[in-house]
């Protein structure tokens, strides 16, 4: 019996794993298509938090915030905040920066 709940533990962790790493090829395609949209340059994305999270709309969701930089106008960076609910983009957050 102890096998099969290792077995499951292992499963849980190989499926959070492939779980987290479509989120983060969906955030950035995601960004890329909002950074061509506005006219900004994609520099780089990064995952900044991940959490579990209840409500009694979607239930149980994984919550995910990305740290993206990007450029106005080709010489200065700026950073900004892009938020997952499991797979679906739910908001982001840009500085004022310099076009």
């Amino acid at each position: 019996m102890l096998d099969f709940y290792v077995l499951i533990v292992i499963f849980l962790f190989g499926w959070f794993f492939v779980f987290q790493r479509n989120v983060a090829d969906a955030a950035r395609v995601a960004v890329k298509k909002y950074c061509d949209k506005e006219n900004l340059q994609f520099i780089s994305i990064a995952r900044e938090s991940t959490r579990l999270t209840f409500n009694k709309r979607q239930g149980v969701c994984w919550v995910n915030v990305f740290a993206f930089e990007f450029s106005g106008d080709g010489e200065s960076a700026y950073s900004g905040k892009v938020e997952f609910k499991n797979l679906k983009f739910t908001s982001v957050d840009v500085p004022a920066y310099r076009i």
